[in-house]
């Protein structure tokens, strides 16, 4: 129940996040545009500032159609690999590294317990 409910309020955070995050977007989107339409009217005229513009949102447009559209390439299945030995030269298993520490732990433990009090 305590997951369900962490993980309720995760999502409830990013999507408030989320919304936030467009909000911000949306108005800084709004801003530079007001700044290009400024400075392509001052250099050019109001007409090839609406014209520039006005491309550059459908240029925008139509390339997010194209990747809304585009279809997923099938995805071959994985080959599954053969698992390493403990043979193979340069490959460290979870248990020959595993058996390696227990051996160093075993005679580190023999060799201070054998050490005679000074």
């Amino acid at each position: 129940m305590l997951r369900l409910r962490l993980a309720a309020a995760a999502i409830a955070r990013n999507a408030v996040l989320g919304v936030a995050a467009l909000l911000c977007l949306t108005v800084g989107l709004g801003c530079l545009t007001a700044a290009a339409w400024i400075a392509i009217a001052a250099a050019q005229g109001h007409l090839i500032a609406a014209l520039c513009i006005g491309g550059f949102w459908m240029l925008m447009a139509f390339v997010l159609v194209l990747i809304l559209t585009r279809r997923p390439r099938p995805v071959a299945a994985p080959v599954a690999a053969a698992a390493p030995t403990a043979a193979t030269p340069g490959v460290l298993t979870p248990t020959l590294v595993s058996s390696v520490a227990m051996a160093f732990a075993q005679g580190l433990g023999a060799g201070l317990s054998s050490r005679r009090p000074r």
